[in-house]
């Protein structure tokens, strides 16, 4: 219980500081970091019942589809929470041990991690196009 509600707030105040880094709106800081926080809670709590990119596929639709209902709460474009929101998915980890395992030509390890991190990026993509296809109407609110 102790590491899910660290794995929150240090997801919550990456997410924060990504946003005050890519000068997203002051008024947009709390849902920007309650957006990346929601988003890595699902992908820790799905990632031990399927696999890595299973898991950042329902992230990233997680994240997508509330960054859009933020952006209508808010009155603003989804990017500004949604850019941050999936900085904690970004595969950057995988990334660095493909080019170190390649600089060291261990060409089986570095295949290896590559494509691991080609999946998860691509699951995150296409769980952020999976709902962006939705139609708009669907997030507005009525006044």
């Amino acid at each position: 219980m102790a590491a899910l509600l660290i794995n929150m707030v240090c997801a919550f105040f990456a997410t924060l500081s990504f946003c005050i880094l890519f000068n997203i709106p002051k008024r947009c800081y709390m849902f920007g970091g309650i957006n990346g926080m929601i988003g890595w809670m699902c992908y820790y709590l799905t990632n031990e019942a399927t696999s890595v990119a299973v898991a950042s596929f329902l992230s990233g639709a997680l994240i997508t589809f509330m960054a859009r209902i933020f952006a209508s709460v808010k009155k603003c474009p989804a990017t500004e929470f949604l850019i941050p929101g999936i900085i904690p998915l970004v595969p950057g980890a995988g990334i660095y041990y493909t080019a170190y395992y390649f600089v060291l030509d261990d060409m089986t390890l570095a295949v290896q991690k590559g494509v691991e991190s080609l999946k998860v990026s691509f699951a995150i993509v296409v769980g952020m196009v999976f709902i962006i296809s939705l139609p708009g109407r669907w997030f507005h609110r009525q006044e």
